[in-house]
């Protein structure tokens, strides 16, 4: 019975660090489509493949 309460709180530890790191990792995604740092690198390549 004791390998089974154990079992059951892992399952809600996974599943509560699950809930809390889905919303951490969509603002991470949203952060970096909208941050300068991510587009800066790109124009630097899209200028040397133009020059």
């Amino acid at each position: 019975m004791e390998l089974d309460h154990q079992e059951r709180e892992r399952e809600r530890d996974r599943e509560h660090l699950q809930s809390e790191v889905r919303p951490i990792t969509t603002e991470n995604e949203n952060c970096s489509l909208h941050s300068p740092v991510q587009s800066s690198p790109v124009q630097e390549s899209e200028a040397d493949a133009s020059g």
